[in-house]
C-alpha cells in the first residue's frame, strides 16, 4: 500500500521499506485525535493545501487546527506557510497505507462537500484545489469503485466544478468518462446514470452541441419518467433543461 501511494504521488525512491519505517515512529507518535485527523490528507496530491480545504478534510478549526498544524510540524509530518500547509508525498503514502478503511470514503464525503460549494460560488479557491479534487477521485475509482455512490457524486461534482469555470472540454471528457464506466455495471436507468446523462447533456449544451444535447436530454426524460414517474424533481428538471 505505500509503494501504490508513492506511485499514485509520483515519487520515486530507493528502499521504500526504511523510510516508512522511520516514518511511522513519526506517526505513530502522534495522539490518538491528530492521528485521526491527519487520514483524510493521504489522497491528495502532492501540492498545498488551503486552510479552508484542511478544515474540511481534518473537521478541525480556528485553535484546534492550528494545534493539529503544530504537532505534525513538529514531527516533520508537513510545512505550513502563508495559509497553506504542504504535505509531502512520503507523508501522503504513508497515511494512506496505514488508515483505516473508512478513512476514504470520509475524506470524500467532507471535501465533496466543500467542492459543491466553491464550484458554485468561489471559482478561484476551486481552481487552486482542483489537483487535489482530481487525486482524490482517483483513489474513489481505485478504492471505492467506479461505480460506488460516493464516487460517482464526486464525478459529478467535480464536472459540475469544470462547467462552472466554463472548462467544458474538461467537464464534457469526465462525465462521459463517469458514463461510460459506470453504465455497464449499474444499467442504463440505474438514478445515478440518469444523473450522468443529464449532466452530460448539459455540458453539450453549454458548449453549442445543441443537437446532441437535445437528443440526450429527450432520452433522459423519457427514461426518468418511466423510472421515477412525470412529477419526480428529477424528471422536472430534464424537462426544465430540455426546454
Amino acid at each position: 500500500a505505500f509503494r501504490r501511494g508513492l506511485a499514485e504521488a509520483g515519487a520515486n525512491i530507493d528502499r521504500p521499506e526504511s523510510v516508512f519505517t522511520v516514518l511511522e515512529g513519526a506517526l505513530a507518535a502522534l495522539p490518538p485525535d491528530v492521528r485521526s485527523a491527519i487520514a483524510p490528507l493521504g489522497y491528495l496530491a502532492d501540492a498545498p493545501i488551503s486552510d479552508a480545504l484542511l478544515a474540511a478534510l481534518t473537521g478541525e478549526q480556528g485553535d484546534r487546527l492550528d494545534d493539529f498544524i503544530e504537532i505534525c510540524r513538529g514531527q516533520s509530518l508537513l510545512t505550513w506557510s502563508a495559509g497553506q500547509t504542504t504535505v509531502h508525498a512520503l507523508t501522503t503514502a504513508l497515511v494512506a497505507a496505514t488508515s483505516s478503511a473508512g478513512a476514504l470514503a470520509h475524506s470524500i464525503s467532507q471535501v465533496r462537500a466543500r467542492l459543491d460549494h466553491i464550484a458554485a460560488n468561489d471559482p478561484v479557491a476551486f481552481r487552486g484545489e482542483q489537483m487535489h479534487f482530481e487525486q482524490l477521485l482517483g483513489w474513489a475509482r481505485g478504492q471505492l469503485g467506479p461505480e460506488d455512490e460516493q464516487t460517482l457524486g464526486f464525478a459529478h461534482s467535480l464536472a459540475r466544478g469544470y462547467r462552472a469555470l466554463g472548462w467544458l472540454e474538461r467537464a464534457i471528457r469526465l462525465d462521459e468518462q463517469t458514463l461510460r464506466i459506470a453504465e455497464p455495471l449499474l444499467g442504463p436507468e440505474h438514478r445515478n446514470i440518469l444523473m450522468s446523462r443529464n449532466n452530460l447533456a448539459i455540458d453539450y449544451g453549454q458548449a453549442g452541441r445543441l443537437e446532441e444535447a437535445i437528443h440526450l436530454h429527450e432520452e433522459t426524460l423519457q427514461m426518468r419518467e418511466r423510472v421515477l414517474g412525470p412529477e419526480h424533481a428529477d424528471t422536472l428538471g430534464s424537462r426544465n433543461n430540455l426546454a
